[in-house]
């Protein structure tokens, strides 16, 4: 049972219901808790155990596992609340709700069409099979993942049913705006991998998606539609999605920046960060 405010009284911390049931569905999509990564290219070979370790490489990437984390930390007491009352009062960043809405909408476009454009030109692998087909895999597995994040998208609303700081929608848990820019950040990160081998341009590059949708995830919050925690969920599923989809259907990238696993034990068990550079 909850007060009318979505708390579980008598729970230590007040973690709302919304974040721990959009918590529990991301980890039992994932449904895993260690990885080791194949690098190679999985078309016409998705099985159970790449579905598993794709799984699990999306679920405990830092861009994952960090904004869920902190969806987590802002649905304790009343940060939430206090987070989104000083973003709509003090506006940072787009100063007034009409350039937040604005911008959310702007970035989002260039993120869809930053994705659009790396998935036409990022070249097919070198093997017998006609580039044509290649490239409609390809396509065929991106738009595979933008349908499946957004019917999860709505699943997720209807099924919360939480009320924006703005009281207009029951539909603000997760932020259909935040995951979507953090899918096509990563769809588009995702082509860069194989688009550019030049290190010093390709990490700004993919540096720069991140930030971009970022900001489209706090447009939302400076423009009174969503808590921070929302934006959070959104963010997670929407990497958790993309990467998960074309890691499954296209390959893992060749190389990874960060990479995080969680590797259980009988005495509990340990997390390994590993940073490439």
């Amino acid at each position: 049972m909850c007060d009318s405010h979505g708390k579980i009284p008598g729970y230590c911390g007040c973690a709302r219901v919304d974040v721990l049931v959009f918590f529990l569905f991301m980890a039992s999509v994932s449904g895993c808790h260690s990885v080791t990564s194949p690098y190679q290219p999985l078309i016409g070979r998705v099985n159970s155990e790449t579905l598993w370790r794709s799984a699990c490489g999306a679920f405990w990437d830092p861009q994952t596992i960090l904004p869920l984390t902190g969806a987590i930390l802002f649905s304790l007491d009343d940060f939430d609340e206090r987070g989104a009352q000083w973003a709509t009062k003090h506006r940072p960043l787009f100063k007034t709700r009409e350039r937040a809405n604005r911008a959310s909408d702007d970035h989002l476009a260039v993120l869809v069409g930053e994705a659009m454009v790396t998935a036409l030109v990022r070249p097919a692998d070198a093997t017998e099979e006609a580039w044509s087909r290649q490239k409609a895999r390809h396509l065929a597995a991106e738009g595979f993942a933008v349908g499946t994040t957004y019917a999860a998208i709505q699943g997720l609303k209807e099924g919360i049913g939480r009320t924006g700081p703005d009281g207009w929608k029951d539909t603000a848990m997760p932020s259909g705006h935040s995951s979507g820019a953090f899918l096509f950040s990563t769809l588009s990160n995702r082509n860069l991998d194989a688009l550019c081998q030049n290190r010093s341009l390709r990490v700004p590059l993919q540096v720069s998606n991140i930030a971009l949708a970022a900001s489209v995830g706090w447009a939302r919050v400076e423009g009174g539609h969503h808590f921070p925690s929302d934006v959070l969920a959104g963010a997670a599923l929407g990497h958790f999605m993309a990467a998960f989809m074309h890691d499954v259907f296209l390959g893992h990238p060749s190389e990874s920046t960060v990479a995080l696993a969680f590797n259980p034990s009988t005495e509990g068990g340990a997390v390994t960060v590993a940073i490439r550079f």
